[in-house]
């Protein structure tokens, strides 16, 4: 089954509000819900298992949840190339889950935070009148903000830009 084919039929089956391929920390993850910071990676005929491995380290690391999607040729070994935190769902003639995702214990909401550009931090800075940020780059501004503001409010924030994104690009 085709990408498309797949992402197509696993949105109408989720009935979410989705951002497709979202760029992050040299990454793109196929689809990422706009209700919570869920990552959804879709593994088509044409992908091969062996290319998972740095999309589940940079997903792990970004998002509390997270699920790869399949197809029913790769139902038997997908478990040797994903952790067990991570949810499974098959796609074949019915979209089938076989797996609930667990506790991320890879997860930390700091890097949650590299979904962002520098001007989502910045704004951030200035909302929460925190000082001395235009000093920093990126990654360092980060680190300083995270070292700030607590993880709610992060979550909370990443998820209202991540939605922002999205209306920009239905507007556009």
């Amino acid at each position: 089954m085709k990408n498309k084919e797949m992402r197509n039929r696993l949105m109408k089956h989720l009935n979410i509000k989705v951002l497709q391929d979202l760029n992050v920390m040299h990454n793109t993850i196929d689809l990422v819900s706009l209700d919570d910071l869920t990552a959804y990676e879709i593994i088509s005929n044409n992908y091969s298992l062996k290319n998972l491995s740095l999309k589940v380290i940079y997903n792990s690391m970004i998002f509390k949840r997270n699920y790869v999607v399949i197809c029913e040729k790769d139902k038997e070994q997908i478990t040797n190339y994903i952790p067990s935190h991570w949810g499974i769902i098959c796609i074949g003639l019915k979209i089938e889950i076989i797996r609930e995702p667990s506790r991320n214990t890879d997860y930390h909401f700091e890097h949650s935070l590299n979904i962002l550009t520098k001007e989502d931090l910045v704004q951030l800075c200035k909302e929460k009148e925190i000082q001395g940020y235009s000093k920093y780059r990126k990654p360092h501004l980060v680190k300083y903000i995270s070292s700030l503001v607590d993880q709610e409010r992060i979550e909370s924030y990443v998820i209202q830009k991540l939605n922002e994104n999205r209306n920009e690009k239905e507007v556009s």
